[in-house]
């Protein structure tokens, strides 16, 4: 009777993980965000402020079309948008206040 219930387990790892990552990439982004915007630096790379939220975004898509639990994908898809969005948005005032240097 319970062996009718087990299924194949072979490769359910990855859309979990996927979810989570996308998650932490939202964190991640943010962390980064504060610490630029807060030490008025590029203590990291400007193109990790852009990449790593694609990233996020792209995970976040992959592990929405999963079976298993969808809340980290959903958290990592608003963040990593939220990081983008606020990045364009700065971008664009800052250029608009003082668009030569």
């Amino acid at each position: 009777m319970e062996l009718a219930f087990i299924k194949n387990k072979k490769g359910t790892l990855l859309h979990p993980i996927t979810g989570m990552i996308s998650f932490l990439c939202g964190i991640f982004s943010l962390v980064e965000l504060n610490i630029n915007y807060l030490f008025l630096s590029s203590f990291f790379l400007p193109q990790a402020l852009y990449s790593i939220p694609i990233l996020g975004i792209f995970s976040g898509i992959v592990a929405l079309f999963t079976r298993r639990s969808k809340m980290y994908a959903w958290w990592g898809i608003g963040l990593n948008i939220f990081v983008l969005l606020f990045s364009f948005v700065i971008l664009i005032l800052a250029w608009s206040i003082n668009p030569k240097p």
